[in-house]
């Protein structure tokens, strides 16, 4: 297997929200690539983790784009396997969320830059119901871990916004985006989102043209 991996945890202040969490409360999951398959691996058995990919290669003389998001649950070895509908792409991004305490892994195969930047100042408004960005497109992941508050709202969302469209709350196309969060669509058994961010959650925002990524575990 050929693995390309960082482990990243940046805590996040957020207006009115408690006190600080922090970043980790364990090391973030493995990630490691086949030809056509991602393994996630560094889990408890039966503990599940949501696992985002982003990223293009060429299929013969056609190029394709790839966006994964799925809920997952690691076997009784601490471990899942995933096969792709297509080979490894060769420029991609992949993030990996425990749901159990929402450490997380950034990771790259082999021979592909992990592009990671920082959260933009400011992307995170008073109403704590939106990700702010300069950008043309982007492929977000909200992941709240089994515990955060409230205690009964837990799971992933995901949904790439592109600017100006639907999930763009600011009206236009104008090289920003305004991510609504609560319109972000459920990964796997995932309920529905809530209304807004709160302390522990962690967002992951992909850049769909350039594949810059950034994730933060929000705290206080």
């Amino acid at each position: 297997m050929h693995a390309r991996s960082v482990v990243v945890g940046v805590a996040v202040g957020l207006v009115g929200l408690g006190a600080q969490v922090p970043a980790f409360g364990a090391p973030g999951p493995q990630v490691a690539f086949e030809d056509s398959s991602v393994v996630v691996d560094g889990l408890a058995p039966g503990a599940e983790a949501v696992l985002l990919g982003v990223g293009r290669g060429i299929s013969g003389f056609l190029p394709y784009q790839v966006s994964f998001a799925e809920l997952v649950t690691a076997d009784a070895a601490g471990a899942v396997r995933l096969e792709l509908e297509r080979p490894m792409p060769e420029v991609s991004v992949w993030v990996a969320v425990a749901l159990a305490d929402g450490a997380y892994t950034l990771a790259a195969p082999e021979g592909s830059e992990l592009r990671q930047v920082a959260l933009p100042a400011r992307a995170i408004p008073a109403s704590l119901a939106r990700l702010e960005d300069a950008r043309r497109s982007l492929q977000v992941l909200w992941v709240r871990p089994v515990g955060s508050p409230p205690a009964e709202v837990s799971g992933g969302w995901t949904a790439r916004v592109d600017d100006g469209s639907a999930l763009d709350g600011d009206g236009g196309e104008n090289r920003r985006l305004a991510v609504v969060l609560d319109l972000l669509a459920p990964i796997g058994a995932s309920p529905a989102p809530p209304a807004k961010v709160a302390a522990g959650d962690v967002l992951v925002g992909v850049d769909v043209e350039t594949l810059e990524v950034y994730a933060v575990r929000l705290g206080a």
